[in-house]
């Protein structure tokens, strides 16, 4: 693997480096912030130690998650969990503090690597950027508001574009008067009024002052949501919306199911690994400690893993080294310790699924429409006959899959192989098919196919061919 790691080479302290090299990863060193950014693009994985010279780490991470999708896991030496969440929040995937032992930084780079394969390359070129009733070509420099032209300085346009590439996300005032004006860091009070002046007039000649928002002390956000090539080419980041906490403790059980509601997420608790086998397909994430009454909590994400790419996060108690790196040897995607910041959980979790989503193949098309449904290939979201309909990542993929080919009869077995991994195995068979029948199983499917139905509230909307598999129907 090919690792860049930029780091301050004129500080001494840890370094990571020999033992990479020692064991057959090929390395690259740079000592600036900017030579991280202009590399990164040939690298495999990204070593980025949030303390540069020139840069600020996390501005360097922007500058990396702009470009490209290549991981990246920050280095902090912060005695605080706050810049863990800041650098998770700017795009890292991982964030350790230093020193580590090599043999966890070793297994958080192998668990990257699962997630990471063919798509870390460099992020799709976008075009024109479509958001709400904003328009804005950046090859011919236009600007449209429900399709009237808006004319705009060349500054103005710069500016809304770099707001643009970040919407739904507040953009530092340094990174905007350095990326539309290239002044470096420490500006003067002048060209910070420039930039306000500018934003005043963008919002006047938009005709929508609420667009542009202001973060008192910090920058400004566009807030309006990406669509069309713009979003596919967006990391996504939003909370996780199921989560499924498998725990051992009833009090760390409800505390985490509480923060996470808080949060905007459906959280359902479990105390057994049994329990969680049975029923985690319907989430789109699970946390699992290590001690439940049943099994080892490292056995609950192995047999997850075996049968599916289901995002996993482990709650390990503090300073238990060992458990985490056997938790990432299982297939755990990221372990926090179970009493940190819940912002750093929840900031851990939309890296996680932020890599799964990217991870996985986007069917052709922004949108797949069938009578009264329409599903969005892109951002997961269901519609039936103008209502929307909340469908769990499973569900969606089974309920894509029928929709692409209606008058094809999908047989049982491929649905399995195809939605669940390779692995799942045939439904029916073998030892535990029946009420208890593990994950991946034809009980399984056809648990799922029973969700849609009564979520869509069409019970013909996807017709059973007996002894053989499922079609879809009527919408």
């Amino acid at each position: 693997m090919r690792i860049l790691v930029a780091e301050d080479t004129r500080a001494a302290g840890w370094s990571p480096v020999g033992d990479l090299r020692r064991n057959g990863h090929r390395t690259v060193v740079v000592g600036t912030g900017h030579a991280a950014v202009t590399a990164c693009r040939q690298a495999d994985l990204v070593l980025l130690d949030l303390r540069l010279p020139d840069l600020d780490g996390l501005e360097v991470c922007r500058r990396i998650r702009e470009t490209t999708r290549v991981p990246v896991i920050a280095l902090t030496d912060a005695a605080t969990g706050i810049e863990r969440v800041l650098a998770l929040r700017a795009g890292a995937d991982d964030c350790l503090d230093k020193p580590c032992t090599f043999q966890e930084l070793l297994a958080r780079i192998e668990a990257l690597a699962r997630r990471s394969g063919p798509g870390a390359g460099p992020l799709p070129a976008v075009g024109p950027m479509t958001l709400g009733p904003l328009h804005i070509d950046t090859g011919a420099r236009e600007v449209r508001v429900s399709g009237a032209p808006v004319a705009l300085t060349r500054k103005e346009f710069d500016l809304l574009h770099g707001l643009a590439r970040h919407a739904g996300s507040v953009v530092g005032r340094q990174h905007l008067m350095r990326e539309v004006w290239r002044l470096d860091e420490g500006v003067g009070v002048r060209a910070s009024r420039t930039l306000d002046t500018h934003v005043s007039s963008l919002r006047r000649k938009l005709g929508h002052g609420e667009w542009i928002r202001s973060a008192r002390g910090v920058g400004f956000q566009l807030a309006l949501e990406p669509t069309g090539a713009a979003a596919a080419a967006r990391p996504r980041t939003s909370p996780p919306r199921g989560v499924l906490v498998a725990v051992s403790d009833a009090d760390t059980r409800t505390a985490l199911v509480s923060q996470l509601r808080r949060h905007g997420c459906h959280a359902r608790a479990c105390g057994t690994g049994a329990e969680a086998l049975a029923v985690h397909e319907a989430f789109d994430l699970l946390l699992v400690n290590a001690q439940l009454p049943d099994m080892d909590g490292v056995e609950v994400c192995r047999r997850v893993r075996a049968v599916g790419d289901m995002p996993v996060i482990a709650i390990t108690a503090p300073g238990r080294t060992l458990d985490r790196i056997l938790f990432l040897r299982a297939g755990a995607d990221d372990c926090v310790a179970h009493q940190d910041d819940p912002r750093e959980l929840l900031a851990r979790a939309e890296a996680v699924l932020r890599r799964a989503r990217s991870d996985r193949p986007r069917p052709r098309g922004s949108a797949l429409r069938r009578g009264r449904l329409r599903l969005d290939t892109t951002t997961g979201g269901v519609r039936f006959a103008d209502r929307a309909v909340r469908l769990t990542r499973k569900e969606f993929e089974l309920l894509h899959r029928l929709a692409s080919e209606p008058r094809t009869v999908h047989a049982r077995a491929r649905l399995i192989a195809d939605i669940w991994g390779a692995g799942a195995g045939c439904p029916g068979s073998g030892p535990g098919s029946g009420p208890g029948s593990r994950p991946g199983s034809g009980r399984t499917l056809d648990t799922h196919v029973s969700a849609v139905r009564s979520k869509i509230g069409l019970p013909g909307l996807i017709v059973t061919v007996r002894g053989v598999g499922f079609r879809f129907g009527e919408a």
